[in-house]
């Protein structure tokens, strides 16, 4: 480590060392103290080795008291306030200094933090400031695709990530299915969540596919078969509250659902297959719709 002060206390050493007053041995375990001191909570990190601790709240460099006796010619120094035998730690939370008493062990002090702001809160503290950027830019990325959906703060959405994780993985759930259907809500994700969870097939969509029914029409007179008409078929997709879509051996089809009935349409031909009221749902189909009742 190369440093001014570093190099001024080597020399006074080495240009004094027959000195028997020890004055000058105390000013320099003094600056050498601060030098280290200053070091270890500043410029330490985790690859030198033990820099986590130090960064975190509990500074284990101080300064000697018994190291500067009066015998040494330190206690002038000292009585000045020059050199101080106190010794600090941070609280995690405040970020605010306070003294603690000299034997005190890192491990005490996270014990004592953990007392007042919860088991692993000292650990939570260290995730959050070592990752504080990375989750600064993902909160701006979730701000801006998800709005008012998101958290509000950035302070808000570290404590929900490091604090609820359930509620950070419904946060993540929605900015990735958000990211596949840009106009859903929060209220969409959760539909959609709910008919996943029936075990339907297929891609499910909460709001429907978009679709123009007006340019569709039957593919066949099968297609009638349930007794609903081109109009009712119509209906239903413009009054659908989710679809699904599955590849077939034909090509893609996408069933619309509404609650009065069903539209099964061809997209590859762009034709109506099927349609049929609500008197003909399936258990499926029933479980499907009870999501939106």
């Amino acid at each position: 480590m190369n440093s001014p002060s570093l190099y001024y206390v080597y020399s006074i050493i080495k240009s004094a060392p027959d000195v028997k007053s020890g004055i000058y041995r105390a000013v320099v375990s003094c600056q050498w103290a601060v030098v280290s001191g200053q070091w270890a909570a500043i410029g330490a990190s985790p690859e030198r080795g033990g820099g986590a601790k130090r960064r975190w709240g509990f500074i284990s460099s101080q300064l000697s008291v018994n190291r500067a006796s009066p015998e040494r010619g330190g206690g002038a120094k000292r009585r000045r306030g020059f050199i101080s035998g106190q010794r600090f730690a941070r609280d995690i939370k405040t970020g605010k200094r306070f003294e603690v008493p000299r034997d005190m062990t890192y491990n005490e002090w996270k014990a004592k933090q953990g007392e007042l702001y919860g088991e692993g809160a000292v650990d939570k503290a260290r995730k959050m400031h070592y990752n504080e950027s990375a989750d600064r830019k993902q909160w701006k990325k979730y701000r801006e695709l998800l709005g008012s959906d998101a958290p509000k703060t950035f302070t808000d959405f570290q404590e929900l990530k490091y604090d609820d994780d359930d509620a950070y993985q419904e946060l993540c759930g929605l900015y990735t299915y958000k990211g596949r259907v840009p106009e859903a809500t929060a209220a969409d994700y959760k539909a959609y969540k709910a008919i996943k969870a029936t075990g339907v097939a297929g891609s499910v969509r909460v709001p429907p596919k978009p679709s123009d029914p007006d340019a569709l029409f039957f593919k066949d007179e099968h297609a009638t078969h349930h007794g609903c008409t081109i109009d009712d078929a119509r209906a239903f997709i413009k009054d659908a509250k989710c679809s699904i879509t599955r590849k077939r051996w034909d090509g893609y089809h996408t069933n619309y659902y509404s609650l009065n009935g069903a539209t099964y349409v061809s997209d590859d031909e762009g034709v109506i297959n099927t349609a049929f009221g609500k008197k003909d749902f399936d258990p499926l189909t029933q479980s499907i719709l009870e999501v939106f009742q």
